[in-house]
């Protein structure tokens, strides 16, 4: 019987996880909340159902013989359910429940780097509605402007907002941490076997939306002394050794004023910082992370190439150009390439796709990539 991997979670992730697993020969499950969602199409079996419908996460257990995630906001009582699962040894949970358990409340994700002396901002955990005084105390400490980030529940942006004005404070589970304006952040990229081997590619840079504080541009290698690019990839192996973890991981690091690294998140997952992969790597962070956990050997990352990807966020100048399906696009040059994830167009910000760059070096691959999203606004422009 061929291996069969369950994957919670049937977005774009999930999607390509399951073309990779394909690849390799492997069997995909796919457990997602919409029968439309893109890995639909790619999965051998699909569940449609909400993670946390004990029968429905029965049904997923059954069909799979390992488990992985292509997000981290899993419900308690489903990762609980797993969990029993994988006592029962009914299936292999990778990464983890507990993994999942620590990671996915950034609160708790805070606290556990900051226990393990993992260089990280200061922060403080805020449980709901803050006092005058409280509020007057949180100034004090952290200064305007500050960040805010709600424990459970954010992502590609949403979740977290700058503020200098306490009263935008959200009356909700979040923690707040200084804001360090200038510095640049990157992300290290990296797999971990079930043997505790361990494969990383370059550090990646990372350009944001200053209104979404989403990603907009990712390139390698990230524009850093090679003396940095190394202490970065150490600290985060580090980091998913202490944790145990088995998959690919994104570390995500601010630079601050001195030069000095400090973790800003983890994601349990593959990251959407590493679809650039895709193109400029031998092995994909998609098939990486199969291969981790299914228990193959990890492939060689070393001669990964300079790239830039850009995402391609919801716009009205998009709305022809969405495909209903996922596709695939290369360009008249075939250094360009366009991903569309199959989304029906929405609200302004949500990723739609992406666009991934070959160059000489980064920063005429993030040009390149910049340029050809611009041209997809354009085409679109001049035909309505």
């Amino acid at each position: 019987m061929n291996l069969r991997l369950g994957i919670v979670g049937g977005g774009q992730l999930g999607m390509y996880l399951s073309q990779a697993a394909a690849r390799l020969g492997i069997e995909t499950c796919v457990l997602t909340e919409e029968a439309d969602a893109p890995a639909a199409s790619f999965a051998t079996q699909l569940i449609v159902g909400e993670p946390g419908d004990a029968e429905v996460l029965e049904r997923f257990i059954d069909a799979s013989d390992v488990v992985t995630f292509d997000k981290e906001d899993i419900p308690n009582e489903a990762l609980m359910q797993l969990r029993q699962a994988a006592c029962n040894r009914r299936v292999e949970i990778r990464p983890e429940a507990e993994t999942l358990f620590l990671l996915k409340d950034k609160g708790q994700q805070k606290t556990w780097l900051s226990e393990c002396k993992f260089p990280t901002l200061p922060f403080k955990l805020l449980q709901g509605k803050l006092s005058s005084a409280e509020r007057e105390a949180v100034a004090e400490e952290f200064g305007l402007p500050l960040v805010q980030k709600a424990r459970c529940g954010g992502y590609d942006g949403r979740g977290v907002q700058i503020i200098d004005n306490l009263d935008a404070l959200w009356d909700t589970p979040s923690l707040i941490e200084p804001f360090l304006a200038g510095t640049r952040e990157i992300a290290v990229l990296l797999a971990r076997d079930i043997e505790g081997n361990s494969a990383a590619w370059p550090p990646l840079g990372m350009d944001f939306d200053p209104k979404l504080n989403s990603v907009t541009t990712v390139y390698t290698p990230a524009s850093i002394p090679q003396s940095l690019a190394e202490e970065a990839v150490a600290l985060g192996v580090r980091i998913i050794d202490r944790l145990g973890g088995v998959g690919v991981f994104a570390i995500e690091m601010f630079i601050d004023g001195d030069g000095a690294l400090q973790v800003n998140e983890i994601s349990p997952r593959v990251h959407n910082s590493g679809h650039l992969t895709m193109e400029a790597s031998p092995v994909c962070q998609f098939e990486q992370h199969v291969r981790a956990v299914c228990g193959l050997a990890l492939g060689d990352v070393s001669d990964t190439q300079p790239a830039a990807m850009s995402n391609i966020l919801y716009r009205e100048a998009f709305r022809k150009a969405c495909p209903p399906a996922p596709e695939a696009q290369t360009g008249e040059a075939d250094n360009i390439t366009l991903h569309w994830y199959g989304k029906a167009p929405g609200r302004p910000g949500r990723k739609m796709g992406h666009i991934t760059a070959l160059a000489a070096d980064p920063q005429e691959a993030s040009r390149l990539a910049q340029e050809a999203l611009e041209n997809l606004a354009d085409s679109e422009t001049q035909a309505a």
